[in-house]
């Protein structure tokens, strides 16, 4: 079991979207309430307990954690050796990052990757199709609250498609692959992410030796 890094409020029960790390790219499994799912991630903050009000406040709590022995040597070499995309399929992993991106802004990259995620189970035309719509429009519209930051021509490309009805398990997987590259939005708040925690651990280890 993996050591959770914080321990900041409680964690939300919709946090069920991990898969196998052994095969990062397959999907979980559909639940029968994938569409109130999505609709309730944007809620995921308030239901957490009281954030760090501050990047700082987040950088002191994690280092109390790393000093105390608190964080696995397994948990902190994950962070070191997988991919984003890898790690954000590991429930405790995803959900210390979010705490991360409350403390600097940033939770609408986690909130559209959970979306994302669970709209990829969905077997019902209809359904996606919806589903499809209220992520376009809770994300991608220019000047929403949740706005991702990603090109046009892919914002375009996917509005052009939910219009004529065309829509399937991948119409979101070139944004996804945007933003959880080195420069994207995702990848870039991860980034910076592990290097904190990593930073920490070995101030650590310099301490202990």
């Amino acid at each position: 079991m993996i050591s959770v890094l914080l321990s900041w409020g409680r964690k939300s029960r919709d946090c069920e979207l991990e898969t196998s790390l052994s095969d990062p790219i397959q999907t979980p499994s559909l639940h029968a309430d994938v569409a109130p799912k999505i609709a309730n991630i944007t809620k995921r903050a308030s239901s957490l307990g009281s954030p760090p009000s501050t990047k700082s406040s987040f950088k002191q709590d994690c280092m109390n954690k790393v000093k105390n022995n608190m964080i696995s040597r397994h948990h902190v070499e994950m962070l070191s050796t997988k991919t984003t995309s890898e790690l954000m399929y590991i429930k405790e992993i995803r959900f210390n990052f979010r705490r991360y991106t409350e403390a600097v802004y940033c939770t609408e990259v986690v909130d559209f990757w959970e979306m994302v995620t669970a709209y990829r189970t969905i077997l019902d035309e209809q359904l996606m199709l919806e589903e499809a719509h209220k992520i376009a429009f809770s994300c991608l519209v220019e000047g929403c609250k949740r706005e991702i930051n990603t090109n046009s021509r892919l914002r375009k490309k996917i509005f052009h498609e939910i219009k004529t009805g065309k829509v399937d398990s991948t119409l979101f997987d070139d944004v996804m692959k945007e933003i959880q590259s080195e420069d994207g939005v995702l990848g870039d708040a991860f980034k910076r992410y592990k290097e904190l925690v990593i930073r920490i651990d070995k101030e650590r280890n310099s301490v202990n030796t």
